[in-house]
């Protein structure tokens, strides 16, 4: 098994505006959580990226928020570029 202890995450900019404007409650599950994916010593921190069609990225799904994610593995970092309430995530045309 490969651990994981060299992976980290970063926010592209809409996914760190769109923390921002996050309860604080909500905002330390997500970081909770993306802590979790990086220092899995168990799974692969791209496993944790479900695929989505239609785009180049996919998702990471953390209570009732979608993650638009990639894992680049040349860095071994996890790359958020948007952060959506769930019942938002999907629609298109919502950028």
């Amino acid at each position: 098994m490969t651990r994981s202890d060299d992976w980290t995450w970063e926010f592209r900019p809409p996914a760190a505006r769109a923390f921002e404007g996050l309860d604080t409650p909500i905002q330390q599950r997500i970081v909770s959580k993306l802590d979790d994916i990086v220092t899995d010593e168990w799974r692969d921190p791209p496993e944790y990226i479900e695929p989505l069609s239609g785009v180049p990225h996919g998702k990471i799904r953390i209570g009732d928020f979608r993650l638009g994610a990639s894992a680049d593995r040349d860095r071994e970092v996890v790359v958020i570029y948007d952060i959506e309430h769930r019942s938002g995530a999907y629609r298109p045309g919502d950028d």
